[in-house]
Formats: C-alpha cells, structure tokens, sequence
C-alpha cells in the first residue's frame, strides 16, 4: 500500500473504497497557491457573472436613492458623476439617519422647528415600535429568533449562525444572558492577519478566542465604546437614532437596566428599512 492511499475497514471487516490521504505538504502548497491567486486578482475580476454592482446617479433625488438600497438589500453604494466620468462617494444606510437628524430631529431643524408634534413616534420607547430583532416573549412566535453565543462557542457554528439568521452580527452573552462582546461578519477578516486561517482549525476555535486575535488591531477603548453599543428598551427612537448617528456605531444591543441581559438589537439597516419600509 502506498504511504499516499488510505483503505477505510468497516465494522464487520471489510474493506472500503480506496480513498487518497491529504499529506501537510499538499495542504500547504495548496494553501500557499490560492493565497498567490488571490493576491494577483482584484475583487471586480472574481466577481461571479451572476453578481452586480450597483452604483447611484448623484443625480438621483435622495429619497429615490435610498430607496434603491433597501430594494436592492444593500447597506452602501458608490455614487457616479456622469459628467466627471468617475466615483465621487458612497452613500449609506448611515447618512440616511444623518440626513434625519440634520433636517428633520435636531433643535436648529429646518423643517420641523416649530412642529415636533408632526412626529410623535419619535418619541415613542423603541420596545413600542416593531423595529430591530427582539428576543421573543412567552407564548409570542411571530419574531425573528434572537441569535445569541456564549463566548466558548466554535467559530465555526458563528459564522454558520451568521449565514441562517441572516444578521451581521451576534450578541456574545454569559449563563446569564448579560453582553460580553459582539461577533460581526467584519471580524471574519482578522483571519486573514498573518495569515491566521491557515494554521488554525475554525471548528476549534472559539468566539473569545476570535475576538481576542482581532483585538491586537484595535483599541481596546474603541473595542468597547463602539462595537458594544447599548440602549434601554425604554429609550425613545430619538434617542437611539441619535447614538446610530455616531461615527463607527453601526448597531445598538437592546439590555435590560443593571444586569445586562440581552433583550434585542436595533441596527442602522433596522431604522433605515422601518422608515422606508
């Protein structure tokens, strides 16, 4: 038998298929080639035919424009000067809620000085508006389930969570319930720091091990006031909208008041499809 072939026994005895053995030396230079091939292909090359981009006119009014991002479900896209014959900017779920607090939610507001009244449900607890995904009550099965890990969690069965929920992020929680971190798609990159994902197996890895390797880029005090992001059930819609308006917050984790406890999450995305919706 050749040290490169592997006969699998059965229970009973006999023998099965021949099946080859993957050797460390061919899984590295396989590695090693499709590393070389990314680094010499641009991301709109590997684009699959059945993809699309999609980028705005900057002629297009703001309401029509927003409007093609929530149709298309995209977070962001590239804005195109015809008359300058290139990109100019993107436009994001983001400015939306800027655009909001700009004109219609702030004290020197345009159009809504002396009319506060004309939106009331701004005023209103977020718990009363069926925004964000939410944990659901006893006896209630018409909400989304509430993903949730515990920090021990493989990333493997994190990223699997992410793709089912359709979410891009999960709240990290303790026994009890209370937030300890969050595991955003965007950390999937810090696999990629010294080529991580090649020496590591992501079914052995856990979520605090995950995020602890992607910490070494930030600043802890970043890590902390902008990833995990809180909110009351009680606060109102202007005030969460006011904190998704902060540069770098992308979502707010919805905690019950001292212990913690995760009860939901609201993101930009959540606002932006709720008022366009």
């Amino acid at each position: 038998m050749t040290p490169d072939v592997m006969i699998v026994r059965l229970t009973d005895g006999t023998l099965s298929e021949v099946l080859p053995r993957i050797s460390d030396v061919d899984v590295q230079t396989s590695r090693q080639r499709i590393s070389a091939f990314l680094s010499m292909r641009t991301a709109y090359e590997l684009l699959p035919e059945s993809g699309k981009v999609v980028a705005l006119d900057v002629d297009l009014p703001v309401k029509q424009a927003f409007h093609i991002l929530h149709e298309q479900g995209i977070p962001m896209a590239p804005l195109w000067d015809f008359c300058k014959g290139q990109f100019v900017g993107v436009l994001s779920a983001l400015d939306f809620i800027l655009i909001l607090r700009e004109y219609f939610l702030g004290v020197l507001s345009m159009y809504f000085r002396h009319c506060s009244s004309s939106l009331p449900i701004l005023q209103l607890p977020i718990c009363a508006i069926p925004v964000g995904t939410w944990l659901p009550k006893i006896g209630e099965s018409n909400r989304r389930p509430l993903a949730m890990l515990r920090p021990s969690a493989s990333v493997t069965s994190a990223l699997n969570l992410l793709v089912q929920a359709q979410v891009s992020s999960i709240p990290i929680v303790d026994d009890n319930d209370s937030l300890l971190d969050i595991y955003c798609r965007s950390d999937i990159t810090a696999l990629a720091k010294d080529r991580a994902y090649t020496h590591i197996n992501l079914d052995e890895m856990t979520v605090q091990q995950a995020l602890q390797l992607g910490q070494d880029s930030y600043n802890p005090y970043e890590l902390r006031s902008q990833r995990c992001q809180m909110c009351l059930r009680s606060d109102s819609l202007h005030k969460v909208m006011e904190r998704l308006a902060n540069p770098g917050v992308r979502r707010l984790i919805i905690v019950e008041a001292g212990s913690k406890r995760v009860e939901g999450v609201v993101s930009l995305s959540d606002i932006f499809k709720f008022f366009l919706g």
